[in-house]
């Protein structure tokens, strides 16, 4: 993945300042492929283990349904690095411009998403898919994660996540223009648990569900921390004086343990699971980032034959 470069930096241009700063960070690729594989494992296991499936077995499909895991992940890489072009551009250019920013999603993300719509659109109309017109349009205009599951087919079913995504775009730039990076970062925490409070108390109470049977952890204003928590942790790192103690403070000790106390969150859902999750995986993959050594970041930089 691309990062930026030539930010000022007032300590030694070296170690863990001097990986930040690069241009690219083969380990954010590492992380990714992680995700994509827990994502792929999630799905693909399910047709197989269910009760229902090719090979019934109880077990092995409820450990492989941990794969949704890599959602989070995605989030969290999505949120840090969006927050960290944006934060480069600040340091190089002394101002965000919102409008280069929507320019650069744009033909970022709308040339494939597009395609794929009117693909699948075509087929619909052609008479090879049936899909719901709602379901299309929701895509189009991005709040597929807001229409009622008797309407989605799993032929762009993976369209919520996008939509919760392109939400983010719309809150999250404005807000760091708004208030500028330190403030920025109380801004992102008490909105992350703004979030998870909220989705503890609807979770619990239901005082605002949409009707019609809309997927609740797919909605924007429960994942949302998810973004949240990897903007604090760029704004964090952005900072040298941060970045240094972190440094020096995530060993590989520490490290294994944050890793274990995720692994219990996701495996064992303790009460508030979600929030110490969105805490958690952001500070798994900065450990990675400005610390990598070891076995782990050898696995995460390889490349792939």
């Amino acid at each position: 993945m691309e990062f930026c470069a030539n930010q000022p930096e007032r300590v030694e241009n070296r170690g863990a300042s001097a990986r930040w700063h690069s241009d690219y960070l083969p380990i954010l690729d590492g992380w990714r492929a992680v995700a994509i594989i827990c994502v792929l494992v999630c799905h693909c296991c399910e047709p197989i283990f269910h009760d229902a499936g090719i090979y019934p077995y109880p077990m092995l499909y409820r450990i492989t349904r941990h794969g949704a895991i890599g959602v989070d992940i995605f989030f969290c890489i999505s949120g840090f690095l969006i927050c960290t072009r944006l934060l480069c551009e600040l340091h190089r250019n002394g101002e965000i411009s919102l409008a280069n920013f929507y320019i650069r999603r744009a033909f970022r993300i709308l040339p494939p998403y597009l395609a794929y719509l009117l693909v699948i659109g075509a087929l619909a109309y052609r008479g090879v898919l049936l899909i719901h017109r709602w379901e299309w349009l929701s895509c189009l205009l991005f709040f597929r994660n807001y229409i009622a599951q008797r309407d989605a087919t799993w032929y762009l079913g993976h369209f919520w996540s996008l939509a919760v995504e392109e939400h983010f775009y719309l809150i999250w730039p404005g807000i760091l223009v708004l208030f500028g990076s330190r403030r920025a970062r109380w801004a992102a925490v008490l909105m992350a648990l703004s979030v998870a409070g909220w989705r503890t108390l609807n979770a619990h109470q239901n005082w605002i569900s949409p009707a019609g049977g809309v997927a609740f952890y797919g909605r924007t204003d429960i994942r949302l921390d998810a973004l949240l928590w990897g903007c604090w942790a760029a704004l964090i790192v952005d900072a040298a004086r941060w970045r240094s103690l972190i440094t020096n403070s995530v060993s590989p000790v520490i490290w294994t343990a944050m890793v274990a106390l995720l692994v219990y969150c996701v495996a064992y859902t303790p009460p508030l699971s979600m929030l110490w999750q969105a805490i958690l995986i952001p500070l798994v993959l900065v450990g990675t980032v400005l610390r990598p050594i070891g076995a782990v970041a050898w696995i995460l930089e390889a490349q792939a034959v």
